[in-house]
This record gives structure tokens, sequence and C-alpha cells, in this order.
């Protein structure tokens, strides 16, 4: 693991032997594991191989799982499945090429990627990837609980992270379109814990179509309520009063009057201008550690050495690096011990977080609503809205249907007041959203301010909840 001075995700002595004879048994050891990868991905790449999986899946042994190791004797390789893990499988193929490159510059380094041994669709349009089983590894809490580490060497588990995290952030993007690495048969509709489902329904041309489209969302999500809220109740006369009601007329209180809500101001969101190789799935789970034995030792004495394998590349991305920022600021609810090592270190990396709060609310609209296709006046996907199984051309989608839009946010857009009766909404297209432009990347002028309000069925949000994932059957190497 890392120690002061070395290079970032260089592995160090854990147990406090010395430092030479680890260096070489970690050559071996790395030696041992590359012959293993070579020889699975021999086989991964026979036809009879892909002959056997292709019957296996066709005869539903792996049915609802869409990551498993295989075959389920004694595995050699880890498999997934579905729509997208094409595009995800490219992703994940660029990450170890660079990480293999770096390897070569420093032999040390101790972070890995699983290698893409191959990637495929079956006769059925089915996208397949098989790629490097991880064996033997833990989950980063449950390593640094069972390896009993001390404050200094769990520090060190998660700064090889933020390492990872950093040299990912290295890939030069492929194009400049926002999502994943184009692959033969995958999707480039982008994949974020930002959309409903956790992709986004409508392809992005360059950064400002994906910026308008954020924007637009957050002025559907802060459109203030067409009626305001009752005031306060006013007590009723008691029934056991002797006096008679008084005809006397009053004028109302201050107090008494209808609420006005004066809504938050949120920021318009301005992405930068650049693609970013985003990681930004930081669950603990797709952070695996293994040690490396020293000289046959079985002990957690004799461990020496460290490795970090970085798995699960569904929602890795090329994308602003706002999405990283906001990524990171969402930790701090779910992994905070993460969250405690990542902020510091790109806080001083300039990691822009100004857009991290307009996100957040437009994170919180978007997911609580059947469909993102709003921002398009309604149009779906030039392909589909889950991703095409054969060819990138193909248009077979299986759409979700649109959330309907108050009619007051396209007042709003437009600057007049939001008066319309929540009992009536009209598509997107009605209201006079702006349609994106076709033209390439580009600085887009700011959007007005937009007030906040509470994203509610007046508002014409659909309360959708998201269905649990299953979990992913099999060793738990891999999500």
């Amino acid at each position: 693991m890392q120690s002061v001075g070395s290079k970032p995700g260089t592995s160090t002595n854990v147990s406090g032997s010395g430092s030479k004879a680890n260096n070489t048994n970690a050559n071996a050891n790395s030696s041992s594991a590359s012959t293993n990868a070579v020889a699975a991905r021999e086989v991964a790449r026979t036809s009879q191989f892909k002959q056997r999986l292709e019957k296996d899946l066709s005869d539903g042994q792996y049915v609802g799982k869409r990551g498993f190791p295989y075959p389920a004797t004694r595995p050699t390789v880890f498999v997934k499945t579905g729509d997208g893990v094409m595009a995800e499988g490219k992703t994940q193929e660029l990450a170890f090429q660079h990480m293999e490159k770096k390897r070569s510059d420093n032999p040390n380094l101790q972070i890995h990627v699983p290698e893409v041994f191959a990637m495929f669709s079956t006769e059925g349009g089915e996208e397949v990837v098989v790629m490097e089983l991880v064996q033997d590894s833990k989950d980063m809490n449950r390593f640094i609980k069972d390896q009993k580490l001390d404050h200094a060497k769990a520090k060190a588990c998660y700064e090889m992270v933020v390492d990872a995290i950093k040299l990912f952030r290295e890939i030069p993007p492929v194009d400049d379109i926002p999502g994943p690495a184009p692959s033969a048969g995958g999707s480039r509709l982008v994949k974020n814990t930002m959309f409903y489902d956790e992709q986004a329904d409508i392809p992005f041309k360059n950064i400002r179509d994906l910026q308008e489209h954020l924007n637009e969302a957050l002025i559907h999500a802060t459109v203030p309520p067409a009626n305001p809220e009752p005031g306060p109740r006013v007590k009723p006369t008691s029934s056991s009063s002797s006096k008679p009601p008084s005809t006397t007329t009053h004028s109302t209180s201050a107090a008494q009057q209808p609420k006005v809500r004066r809504a938050k101001q949120y920021k318009p969101i301005v992405l930068e201008q650049k693609l970013t190789f985003c990681y930004t799935d930081l669950s603990q789970a797709n952070f695996k550690f293994k040690t490396e034995d020293k000289g046959g030792g079985t002990g957690r004495d004799d461990a020496s050495h460290v490795r970090l394998y970085v798995v699960d590349f569904e929602l890795a991305a090329f994308l602003p690096a706002s999405f990283l920022a906001f990524a990171i600021a969402r930790a701090k609810e779910r992994q905070l011990e993460l969250y405690k090592h990542l902020q510091p270190a790109f806080a001083s990396s300039s990691l822009d977080t100004s857009n991290v709060e307009s996100m957040a609310r437009v994170r919180r609209y978007l997911r609580s609503s059947s469909s993102s296709a709003f921002a398009d006046g309604g149009a779906t996907s030039s392909g589909s809205s889950t991703n095409s199984s054969s060819t990138a051309s193909s248009s077979a989608a299986t759409t979700r249907p649109s959330s309907p839009v108050a009619a007051g946010a396209g007042a709003a857009i437009h600057g007049t007041t939001a008066a319309a009766t929540t009992s009536t909404t009209k598509p997107a297209a009605a209201v006079g959203l702006p349609v994106h432009p076709a033209n390439g990347q580009g600085t887009t002028a700011k959007p007005p301010t937009v007030p906040a309000g509470p994203a509610s069925a007046s508002q014409g949000a659909v309360a959708a909840a998201k269905p649990s994932a299953a979990p992913s059957a099999g060793s738990g190497t891999h999500k």
C-alpha cells in the first residue's frame, strides 16, 4: 500500500518485513497471477467456450443473474450479461489498458482492473462480457476488519482507492459524446445514479445537450406550487358557550393570511466543457482487496502486500468532472470513511463542487419521475431506452412512460407566472420546452436562476419506486 513518498498505488509493507524481499515476492506473485489470466484468456476466446456458454445461457441456468463466476464448477472467469454490458466491457477495457500502461512505468503499482477477455452477442441478442475472475478477495470494509488493520494501514487502503480514481481521470476520452466508451453493440446512453433507474432515457450529442437537459429538469423540479399553503386554522366557537356568535365582521389578521412560500434559489448547472473518465459507483463492494503471501506463509502476519481490484464499471463513463464531484459528495451519506479521504484529496485537485447542490435537486426530481424524456419535448431516444442487443442502430425499444409535467413549468421557463391549476397536466412539448441543438460542443449561456420548491403531485412528478436490484449470485468477487 502507499507510503510517504511512494508513487500512487504502490504497495508497501503491511507486516513490517523488509521491502526488498517484499518487492521480489510481489513480482513473483504478479507473474503467477498473470499466468492464470493468460490461460483463462486463451480458453475464453475459443469457439468451444463460447458455444458452451451460449448453451448454458439458453438453457436458463443463469436466468436473472447479471454477473456470475463461470463455469459453476471450478470457475475460471467472470461473466456479465444483459443490456449495456458491452458498453460497460469496453469502458472497463480502457481502464485495464490504462492501468497496465501505468504498471509498465511503475512495476510496484498494486491497483488492478480485471481484464476483459471477450465480448459478443448471443444468437438471441443477449450481450455477454467475459472477464478475469478476481479470486480470494474481500470487499474493502470486510478486508480491513478481517485483517485487523490498524488506523495507519486502513488509511493506506483508502488512499489506494483515491489513487485509483485519480488514475482513471487520466484516461483520454474517445470522442466528444458523454457516456460509456463506444462498442460494437453497446449503447451510448449515460448510466449514472442521477437518472431514473440509473440510466438516461435519451442520448446526448455533446456536453451542451447534457447541461441543457439537467437545467430543464432543474426548472421542472423547482416550479412553485400553484396553490399557496392555507393559513392557520381558526379555532371554532365553543358549542358550550352561552353567548350567541358575533355577527360583527372583522378584518383577517396577517397571521391568518395564506402563506406565500419563499422558494430557495438554485444555481443553474454549468458543466465543465471537457469530458473526464468518471468512476462514480463508490460502493465499498466495488473495491476488492487481497493479500499476497511471502514465501509460502499463510498467517495474517505473513501478509506483506495488498492488491486493490476495482470492479463493476457499469456506471463509469466519460462525463464532465462535476459528476465525480457529485458522487464524492454523496459518499458522505453512504461511505463516510471513504469520503473523509476522497474529499480532501480532490479538493486539493481543484475539483469544482459548485454544481453539487443543484445536481442533488435534479437527482431527487429525476428519480421520482417515470421518465426523463421531458427534456427533448417528450421525444425518446433514437435507439432504445434500454440498450440495443445486437447493433448500435437497432431501434427495438422498450420505452418508459413519459412523466406528466405541470403546465406551470412551461410558464416558468418563459418567465411568466405559474398559475396553472394542479388538475391540468400537459406533455413537455405542449409547454414550450426548448429542444436540444444539433450543433457541436460549445459553451452555453447561463440560464436564469430558478426558484426551488418541493417536487409534489402538483408539479407533475410521478412517484415511482425503483425496483430493488437482485444481488448477483456467485462468489461475490464481482458486483
